[in-house]
């Protein structure tokens, strides 16, 4: 396993349930953490996870960037390597679900579309890009991409959501191909339901749908979704690898 000690790592979205999880996770592995937000809204919040951080004994630092806008994902990157150096771990785990779930394809318009790929897609294709710069140029680094199971079955959720989703896939693979011969390893991360606050809004009856239909009897917690991260940020040899945390509702 990869001593990550004084490396740093780079998570988009990174105030959300599962980006805060992560970035905590590999703080705690030793790492400076580059904390992305997407909007002045959540500032304060992306301060908070800095000074939680650096309680842990770790550099960290705040960027608000669009991962979306290729201007802006350059400018995280140079303020990243300036003020806490090389990225050794990019987590993109940006990402944004339909404005309405269940809507069919030929229902959905056409910028409702973009906004899902630009997010999903786009950004990560131009995340993975700068980070690759700056991995090639250090002879090394872990690419981690925050699939979803809905990449790999589809889903009623909405057919951009899951195609953006399998597109992440996609890329991960490619990604896995072009650059390990300079020691860059790119993986997936694919989580099923996990308990979120987007899932507290179920209804008790879903919840519990939901709950029987997986193996293991329960939904998967932030927590876990950042121990499968920290495990490709730390494996020497996985790569082009999708990671299906989920309790068994899919079989990969």
């Amino acid at each position: 396993m990869v001593d990550l000690k004084g490396k740093t790592a780079l998570v988009t979205g990174a105030t959300g349930g599962m980006g805060k999880e992560i970035a905590y996770a590999l703080s705690k592995l030793g790492m400076n953490v580059c904390v992305n937000y997407s909007s002045e809204k959540k500032e304060r919040e992306a301060g908070e996870i800095v000074r939680g951080i650096e309680k842990c004994g770790t550099k960290a630092l705040a960027v608000c960037a669009d991962v979306s806008n290729s201007q802006e994902v350059g400018a995280m990157f140079k303020e990243a390597h300036a003020r806490l150096g090389s990225i050794f771990v990019l987590v993109n785990n940006a990402g944004i679900y339909a404005a309405k779930p269940g809507t069919p394809l030929h229902e959905v318009p056409e910028e409702e579309w973009d906004r899902v790929m630009n997010v999903n897609l786009k950004g990560v294709y131009l995340c993975a890009r700068e980070a690759a710069r700056q991995m090639i140029a250090n002879k090394g680094g872990r690419i981690i991409n925050i699939s979803s199971v809905v990449g790999l079955r589809g889903s009623r959720a909405g057919a951009h959501y899951a195609a953006s989703k399998a597109g992440v896939i996609g890329l991960t693979y490619a990604l896995a191909d072009e650059l390990g011969q300079y020691g860059i390893l790119a993986n997936s991360v694919a989580p099923g339901p996990v308990k979120t606050k987007l899932l507290d809004k179920l209804n008790k009856t879903d919840f519990e749908r939901m709950r029987r239909e997986t193996p293991i009897g329960r939904i998967a917690t932030e927590k876990e979704i950042a121990d499968a991260v920290c495990f490709f940020a730390q494996t020497d040899i996985v790569n082009g690898q999708v990671m299906v945390v989920d309790g068994g509702r899919v079989k990969h």
